[in-house]
């Protein structure tokens, strides 16, 4: 029987020896063979754009990410919008709290506290209690009005998007 300790060395030594799989950058290897799944597992730059670019939720995320905090590319808040989006219409919840962020700040889309608070509410559905936490807040600047929107066209979302994981 393997004990804790065993089993967290095993996982480690997968891990790493996983990364000796993944072939350098100019290789004679087809850097295509690199899956999505490992490619956004290790955050590889390289790999993220045609991951994303497949529709891969994670690796838009990832993108938007990368693209916002300028992380080996240009800083660029609508190309972090543009990929947040993606990867949020795909019911990705860490993707939507990022998008309702930058509604609410007016980062590389209009600053709208009506989507920010949508998109804040579709995250805090799935959980993201930081999401929950700052519709809360901006609720309180909002009138009824928007309020209601808010609400309506999250309605609307969740109709649309029936539970199609993403997350």
């Amino acid at each position: 029987m393997v004990g804790r300790n065993g089993v967290l060395g095993i996982l480690i030594a997968a891990a790493v020896g996983t990364l000796f799989l993944v072939p350098a950058h100019g290789s004679a290897q087809d850097s295509l063979s690199v899956s999505c799944d490992d490619a956004v597992w290790f955050s590889l730059l390289e790999h993220l754009p045609r991951c994303a670019s497949q529709g891969d939720a994670r690796a838009q995320y990832l993108l938007g990410l990368r693209y916002a905090d300028g992380e080996g590319v240009p800083q660029d808040d609508t190309q972090a919008a543009r990929w947040f989006r993606l990867s949020a219409e795909q019911g990705h919840a860490r993707a939507q709290f990022s998008l309702g962020r930058m509604y609410r700040r007016g980062d590389g889309v209009p600053e709208d506290l009506i989507f920010a608070y949508m998109w804040w509410t579709l995250s805090a559905s799935t959980g993201h209690e930081i999401a929950r936490v700052n519709r809360d807040i901006i609720e309180r600047r909002m009138t009824r009005e928007q309020i209601a929107e808010a609400e309506r066209l999250s309605r609307e979302w969740i109709e649309e998007h029936p539970q199609d994981g993403g997350n």
